[in-house]
């Protein structure tokens, strides 16, 4: 016997009007634009056909929902008097969702038919977004009237058709919600409007996208990693919730909600480790990314902190943050050159020459001693690195702040070469090589000196706040830190700023004319007797003496001429002893 099928004709029935805006809901829910025209709507003759969309966008009802639907709709939109209809019972309101519940399962089936070709976890997602999208309480409270036949229905629960997969569809909204900042309906329209096939990857893009634990920029900007490791973080997260669906789709689908939620709690909780996993360790093909990665992380761990300055913080062995917590100074952006050695950019980026650098890193073999050119290229990643460590990262400033920059980087990554090494896997015990200081590194040495000894810390620890201070602050800040527990007055503060700008423009002279000169004594005894005229400014600053004129002294000591007052020695050995010797620090080479 032929099953049969009846028109559900709108002249005689209310069935198409309450179906109108049934759909209208629904389109909205799938992010569909309204259609034109009414829904053509059939019932079955035999009582144990279920509901069933067909090819021409026709739907056929099963008995039981077009009989209720049918009640419904009379009640709503015909003209009734009290005591017309009884009381509705608790089994009427059920019956009333249960309606709602397979008309638009049996709509959605209609205009986004199941896939059923993307694998078993795919499609288990599927069968629970599917349900959960027929939003009945949500269509019902939309549905104008309907409380005041059926009080209450809207906030009635269930039925939930496969309780196991829309509590898992359901958790799978609320975590993607809370980890990337998205409001649940967000990630329903998401999770609606894309192909069942396709939602793992979406789902995973955004949450890689918005990881609220990736490290960002001081400026709260994202950093740009290698296109090749998001895709393999994008990849794994989408496997991670593949494979906690098809663990669901092995399942009883009429399992409890509960234990849909809970396993999606877990699988979420596996993206959470996989992602942390990929925030400390950058996985990509790019040459030299990850050595080049090990040394900036090894320099911002060192940068990172600094012994408390208070004497109860130094009694304590306190420390304070002098950068940003789970925070990242270098944007993630490696560029290669045959220009220059290497350059910090102002957008945070790096940039090292591909031969001496790049190429040099992505060979290094830590079981072989360090050769001088890894150690140079080594360093020049120190310096570039650690000009990224402040608040502002690179910006322009004057010569002066320039040579206090370049002096305070240099000589940070030759300290920490053996550290810088032991991060590419070699023995943190190999020491660097030693060289004669420059100027400007004995007159930076001496000023971190002094103003380490007024505030009870080492020198090491002073140059590290100062190139953690942004650039235009450093001398500033030097000189603050110099004249730490004194009074002084503003004009003797500004003399002392003055003398210790003249000492360093004086030191990057004398640099400049010993490299170009055969012999070296003058720049040797032009670092001496500033480093001395620098130590005698900050006493006579601190003391509130009127200073020397240092500018005087660092012009004669540049120029090879006796200071004031003093006779010419007959010979450069002669040359009188300055005031003070700081421990000068080991040279560095320049990063150019």
């Amino acid at each position: 016997m032929v099953d049969e099928r009846r028109l559900i004709d709108g002249r005689s029935e209310r069935t198409p009007m309450l179906a109108e805006v049934w759909v209208h809901r629904l389109d909205n829910a799938l992010g569909r634009r309204h259609r034109h025209g009414a829904l053509a709507l059939y019932r079955w003759d035999d009582d144990q056909r279920p509901s069933e969309p067909h090819p021409d966008g026709s739907l056929t009802l099963s008995r039981q929902t077009a009989t209720w639907m049918r009640t419904v709709g009379d009640r709503l939109y015909n003209a009734t008097y009290d005591g017309q209809f009884p009381p509705p019972t608790r089994a009427d309101i059920r019956a009333v969702r249960a309606a709602l519940a397979d008309f638009g399962d049996t709509y959605l089936d209609s205009v986004q038919p199941v896939d059923r070709t993307s694998g078993p976890a795919a499609h288990a997602l599927d069968v629970g977004v599917r349900a959960n999208t027929v939003d009945i309480s949500g269509i019902l409270a939309g549905s104008r009237g309907i409380t005041d036949i059926y009080p209450a229905i809207d906030r009635f629960t269930g039925p939930d058709r496969y309780p196991l997969l829309q509590g898992a569809a359901a958790a799978l909204t609320e975590q993607v919600s809370r980890r990337t900042g998205m409001r649940p309906g967000e990630v329903d329209a998401l999770l609606r409007q894309t192909a069942a096939g396709q939602r793992f990857e979406a789902v995973a893009e955004y949450l890689v996208a918005r990881d609220p634990q990736q490290r960002r920029l001081p400026d709260g900007s994202p950093r740009l990693l290698p296109d090749d490791h998001v895709d393999r973080l994008r990849t794994a997260v989408a496997h991670e919730l593949e494979e906690t669906f098809r663990g669901l789709s092995e399942r009883d689908p009429q399992s409890s909600r509960g234990d849909g939620q809970r396993a999606v709690e877990q699988g979420m909780r596996n993206v959470a480790m996989r992602m942390a996993e990929f925030r400390d360790t950058i996985h990509t093909d790019q040459r030299g990314y990850a050595q080049v990665a090990s040394v900036v992380a090894a320099v911002q761990s060192e940068l990172a902190t600094s012994p408390a300055t208070t004497a109860a913080g130094r009694d304590s062995g306190a420390l304070t943050l002098q950068l940003k917590p789970r925070t990242d100074y270098w944007s993630g952006e490696l560029r290669e050159t045959s220009e220059v050695l290497g350059a910090a950019g102002v957008d945070r980026s790096l940039t090292f020459d591909r031969d001496r650098v790049i190429a040099v890193l992505a060979a290094v073999d830590p079981w072989q001693p360090p050769s001088p050119t890894l150690r140079a290229a080594v360093r020049a990643v120190g310096v570039e690195s650690a000009r990224l460590c402040n608040p502002e990262g690179v910006v322009p400033t004057d010569a002066v702040g320039q040579a206090l920059e370049d002096e305070l980087a240099r000589d940070f990554a030759e300290r920490q070469e053996p550290r810088l090494l032991g991060a590419l896997g070699f023995d943190p015990q190999q020491l660097a090589d030693e060289s004669s200081p420059s100027a400007t590194a004995q007159v930076v040495a001496t000023l971190a000196a002094e103003a380490g000894r007024h505030i009870g810390l080492e020198a090491d620890d002073v140059k590290a706040q100062l190139l953690t201070t942004p650039p235009k602050q450093r001398l500033e800040k030097a000189v603050a830190l110099s004249l730490a527990g004194s009074t002084p007055t503003r004009e003797q503060r500004d003399r002392l700023t003055a003398d210790l700008r003249a000492a360093l423009t004086s030191a990057m002279e004398a640099d400049h004319d010993g490299k170009t000169k055969l012999h070296t004594w003058r720049r040797s005894t032009a670092g001496e007797s500033l480093a001395g005229k620098v130590t005698s400014a900050i006493h006579h600053a601190r003391k509130g003496a009127p200073s020397n004129n240092l500018q005087r002294l660092a012009a004669a000591a540049t120029t090879g001429q006796p200071p004031p007052g003093t006779r010419r020695p007959t010979t450069p050995t002669s040359t009188p002893a300055p005031a003070h010797h700081p421990a000068p620090p080991t040279h560095t080479r320049d990063s150019r």
